[in-house]
């Protein structure tokens, strides 16, 4: 479902992020102008997507324990 979704997202945007670091790092090595900046730019974009995800994520978790505890309470109360 969505959530799973957003899981992936999330580590996608991750694998990109570590790419993008990496070519940060060889940029240092064989400076382009404007290669760095456009590399950190992409870089914070991707840090936006991964929390984003995450805060789906958070979500999704607290609607499902809210879910789960309003169930077990309708259990108790039906014996």
């Amino acid at each position: 479902g969505e959530s799973v979704a957003a899981l992936r997202r999330g580590i996608d945007a991750l694998d990109r992020a570590q790419g993008l670091v990496d070519q940060l790092d060889a940029d240092e090595a064989a400076p382009v102008p404007g290669r760095a900046a456009a590399a950190r730019q992409t870089l914070r974009d991707e840090i936006f997507g991964i929390t984003g995800a995450l805060q789906f994520q958070d979500i999704t978790a607290q609607q499902l324990a809210h879910t789960s505890a309003t169930l077990g309470d309708m259990e108790r109360r039906l014996g």
